[in-house]
């Protein structure tokens, strides 16, 4: 029976390791975070939610409006659009969601991206290139963050649901990883 689960949980490592050169000839780079996950927070447990989770978008992509923007994102919102559309319900920010900065000058300092209010800071001089930066989270607390920095070639606006699925995959794929084997960030 051993020897089965291992050959069953081996197959997405294979896929996932043999995949990673294509990633890296993609123009881009990821690096995804998973320190803050929990013991419930497998990527098994997050697979169904990920499917339809809200995107609580901040910025937008150049050349665009914050609206525009959302609207290209498959299940992107706002805080206020989801708690008008969703009233008497649980609030956005109580939800599981992917809290996604899209180009941003300013990102939350890393234990408040899913807070309310979260603590912004300036990266003014401290990216050379777009940027895409996201934290799973579960309600107020974090699960996971990831950061994609693209050149302009790479974030072509037809083009922004599928990097969106990309960027939802990377995420439960660090969360597949078993934290005893690998360390708590990965680079794509």
């Amino acid at each position: 029976m051993s020897f089965i689960k291992h050959r069953l949980f081996a197959r997405p490592r294979v896929a996932l390791l043999l995949a990673l050169p294509l990633v890296a000839l993609a123009g881009c780079n990821a690096t995804v975070n998973t320190r803050w996950a929990e013991s419930q927070d497998s990527a098994e447990a997050w697979q169904t939610t990920m499917t339809h989770i809200p995107i609580d978008v901040h910025g937008a992509i150049p050349g665009e409006s914050v609206d525009q923007t959302v609207n290209r994102v498959t299940d992107g919102t706002t805080m206020a659009a989801f708690d008008g559309a969703h009233s008497g319900q649980t609030p956005l920010e109580q939800a599981p969601r992917i809290e996604l900065y899209v180009d941003a000058d300013k990102l939350p300092q890393t234990e408040s991206y899913c807070a309310v209010t979260p603590t912004l800071e300036s990266v003014n001089g401290k990216k050379d290139a777009a940027q895409v930066v996201g934290a799973l989270c579960d309600g107020p607390r974090l699960v996971a963050t990831e950061v994609v920095h693209l050149d302009s070639r790479d974030l072509p606006v037809a083009e922004v649901s599928q990097a969106v699925a990309k960027f939802k995959s990377r995420l439960l794929d660090g969360l597949a990883s078993d934290p005893r084997q690998v360390p708590g960030q990965y680079e794509y």
